[in-house]
């Protein structure tokens, strides 16, 4: 990615939100976790694809939790919803965006969000820290990005521009409406952020033993 692209700045962050059927037995994180300790494989968990977000969120999570379930792939998240409402599927991290008008509709459970902090739209629903697995932030962020050989002179107005912008009270709070946080850092805080995302992901890449497809 260092060859190719050059890190501006970052624009959003938003969770995803581990949904299960409204009629599922799982009322907490722990339940899923238990019910996963005690029947190893036997919880369905869906996901928009190998090497998609929520495939690397589910990886990350089933790691830190020392769980064993059957992952489901799908080829995105309104089949893994559909699916779910179905109860094809039992659990799913979905992006907050798809996932809120299944909750406010009453037809998915939220258990945790995959952020550090809980989420406006969601307040009453706890990190996956809070609810009792640590480790298994996965958050979604958005970003851009420029070609290598753009002037840092062009880099450094596009962050300045994109910053100010953020901080505009119609801007953030359209943002926020949509379940995003929004982010604020330097060129260089950017560099140092993505790279550590690199690792971070390269670690439960290998973890998982995924392969390209």
């Amino acid at each position: 990615m260092e060859k190719d692209f050059v890190d501006i700045v970052p624009l959003a962050v938003q969770p995803n939100v581990l949904i299960v059927n409204a009629g599922s037995p799982y009322k907490s994180l722990m339940d899923v976790v238990n019910a996963a300790k005690a029947k190893p494989g036997a919880i369905n968990w869906g996901h928009a694809g190998v090497g998609s977000g929520t495939h690397l969120n589910t990886e990350k999570f089933v790691d830190a939790a020392k769980i064993n379930v059957t992952q489901v792939p799908f080829k995105g998240t309104p089949e893994v919803i559909q699916a779910m409402l179905s109860q094809s599927v039992d659990c799913y991290w979905a992006p907050i965006s798809a996932a809120i008008p299944h909750i406010k509709g009453g037809r998915v459970r939220p258990l945790a969000v995959s952020t550090a902090k809980r989420n406006g739209q969601l307040p009453d629903v706890p990190t996956t820290g809070e609810a009792g697995v640590t480790g298994a932030d996965a958050p979604l962020w958005f970003a851009l990005w420029g070609p290598v050989g753009i002037p840092a002179g062009i880099v450094n107005k596009i962050s300045s521009d994109t910053r100010k912008a953020l901080k505009d009270p119609a801007v953030r709070d359209r943002l926020v409406g949509l379940g995003n946080d929004t982010m604020d850092m330097s060129p260089e805080e950017f560099k140092i952020f993505v790279r550590s995302e690199v690792q971070e992901y390269a670690r439960v890449v290998k973890a998982a033993g995924i392969q390209p497809q």
